[in-house]
């Protein structure tokens, strides 16, 4: 766990992780810190990848893991944590959410066309959370870095 790791965590303000399909592990231990330690984390960036790599997309406790996202999703949501900007796993900006419904749509869509038609256009969402306070923050970052005012050099 992260508190035996004597880390002063307000230092930080923001959680990364990307452990290919075990996110939700994580992400419930940072609510759990988050909860006993009153830490005012800005960001949590997760990947919400629901099936594990050596089983694939046909991983048969992909719709396990799947709700064990959308019930670590639904806790943090409890502590403020309840806006989610959505990018495909090749950094692209996809949209932002308040619904974690919507998160769920997205996952079912990906599964539908990973193990129905094997022909994705991408495989996973990475997921940047944050709390109403900060979203000015994700919101200027997205514009300055937003493909319409990058400058391709060939």
């Amino acid at each position: 766990m992260v508190s035996e790791l004597s880390i002063d965590t307000s230092d930080y303000s923001t959680i990364k992780v990307d452990t290919d399909g075990y996110d939700w592990d994580c992400l419930n231990t940072i609510y759990d810190f988050i909860k006993s330690n009153k830490n005012d984390f800005k960001f949590i960036f997760y990947e919400h990848q629901t099936y594990l790599n050596n089983l694939g997309p046909s991983d048969p406790d992909r719709d396990e893991r799947s709700k064990k996202y959308i019930d670590v999703l639904k806790k943090l949501n409890q502590e403020g944590f309840d806006n989610y900007f959505l990018f495909d796993n090749y950094g692209t900006f996809l949209f932002f959410t308040k619904s974690i419904s919507d998160i769920e749509k997205i996952n079912n869509y990906l599964k539908r066309t990973m193990v129905q038609n094997n022909k994705p256009s991408f495989n996973f969402c990475d997921v940047l959370i944050c709390k109403t306070k900060n979203l000015s923050v994700v919101e200027k970052t997205l514009k300055d870095y937003s493909t319409d005012n990058q400058i391709c050099v060939k």
